[in-house]
């Protein structure tokens, strides 16, 4: 076999010793020409043999000895030197001045450090000064504050006493007044409850002198204090009585029929509203109180007639000639709640602005108003024509109250004429 080195990357190769023409290396793929390109393999170096060690002789007679050899065994002589005494102590000097050094720079750190950790304690301890100077100070502070407040709450418990006993002399003056006023006044029949008015409207219904007009009316009065101590049921049947009576006054049917109309429910007060409607020789007064009372019911009835129904009553209570400006306010804002339900947001907003441009309204009846229209504005995306001025909302107390209010004053009108 045949050793020789690729030129390129130095890889030998093993070839026959007869081989000849080109051969490929297996490891750079290079291709060679046995002839021209691959040189001649280097001579093997042989490496000279390591020179052995002197032999170990007697430094007295110069015989060789065994390398373990402490003395010679032809005179007797030591074969090992000892070490120098000066080398000794030099070595240890150095020992101790390498450990001296050492030691001298960890001091010198511990002490570095040490500084570090008194200088942090001393910044502490400054600090700690400071704030407790700091702290005696606010407590002076604190304790002058506390001194003029206990001065400042005895000078005003001082003058709560010369008022309280200034109070309680004018109290007394007062009462002395009031005793004297009292003596002066005259006995004054006491006011009427409830319960007086009914009875005395059931001694006139029982009376076999009242005629039939009289009748009516204690019936009908009855039926309003009924009402008012919320006895519905008797109330109604006071009212039903003068409704059945005959010969009746027209108006004092027609105020039994709104009264009961006003405690029934569903189509049976819806009747009695068309009745007083539809009679004729009534005063306008109650023919404006059955239209809205019944547009009221129609609006609050089941079924998808009714609430055009009620729109019809409130439009037609709205065209009618010097109808009361309470009367209209209350056609007005049905009207424009029922519009806004069936969202028809421009009428809703014209009835409202209607309402808030007429005169002899009260104010709260005017802040719903506005507050409605100001709602519906805004949900129409009018941002800029809805009024930013704030308004008070009304509860529902203060709206049934409002109704009440209205409807007992139309009732006692009748009722007076």
């Amino acid at each position: 076999m045949l050793t020789i080195a690729c030129p390129k990357c130095k890889q030998l190769m093993q070839l026959d010793e007869d081989s000849s023409g080109w051969c490929r290396c297996e490891s750079c793929k290079t291709k060679l020409r046995l002839a021209e390109d691959i040189p001649p393999p280097p001579a093997p170096v042989v490496k000279a043999p390591p020179k052995p060690a002197p032999p170990k002789s007697c430094k007295k007679c110069g015989v060789v000895l065994r390398k373990t050899a402490s003395h010679c065994h032809v005179c007797g002589a030591k074969s090992r030197s000892r070490i120098p005494i000066a080398a000794i102590l030099a070595t240890a000097a150095v020992l101790i001045i390498i450990g001296a050094g050492i030691a001298i720079v960890l001091l010198a750190r511990q002490a570095s450090v040490l500084k570090a950790q008194a200088s942090t304690l001393r910044a502490q301890v400054n600090k700690s000064l400071k704030d407790r100077d700091n702290a005696m100070g606010f407590a002076k502070v604190l304790k002058a504050e506390v001194a003029a407040a206990e001065k400042d709450l005895v000078e005003t418990q001082v003058a709560h006493d010369s008022q309280l006993q200034q109070l309680a002399s004018e109290i007394d003056d007062y009462k002395t007044q009031a005793q004297g006023a009292r003596a002066r006044l005259k006995p004054v029949a006491p006011a009427l409850t409830p319960a007086d008015v009914a009875a005395d409207c059931t001694r006139v219904i029982e009376s076999a002198d009242a005629n039939i007009e009289q009748l009516a009316k204690a019936l009908y009065l009855r039926g309003l204090v009924r009402r008012c101590l919320s006895q519905n049921d008797q109330a109604a049947a006071d009212w039903t009585r003068v409704i059945e009576m005959k010969n009746a006054p027209a108006m004092q049917v027609a105020l039994a029929l709104i009264g009961r109309g006003g405690v029934g429910e569903g189509q049976r007060c819806i009747d009695d509203f068309t009745r007083v409607i539809e009679m004729k020789g009534i005063p306008a007064a109650q023919v404006i109180d059955a239209l809205i009372k019944r547009g009221a019911a129609y609006s609050f009835a089941a079924g998808p007639t009714q609430p055009s129904k009620a729109i019809a009553d409130f439009t037609q209570v709205i065209e009618m000639k010097d109808v009361p400006a309470a009367d209209l306010a209350l056609a007005l804002t049905g009207r424009a709640e029922l519009y806004s339900r069936q969202g028809s947001i421009a009428s809703a907003i014209g009835d409202y602005t209607q309402l808030l441009e007429m005169k002899d309204v009260p104010a709260h009846i005017k802040s719903n108003a506005l507050e409605c229209r100001e709602k519906l504005t805004m949900a129409r995306g009018n941002f800029d024509q809805a009024n930013p001025a704030p308004t008070r909302l009304l509860s529902l107390d203060e709206k049934i109250k409002v109704y009440l209010e209205m409807k007992d004053r139309h009732e006692g009108a009748a009722a007076n004429q």
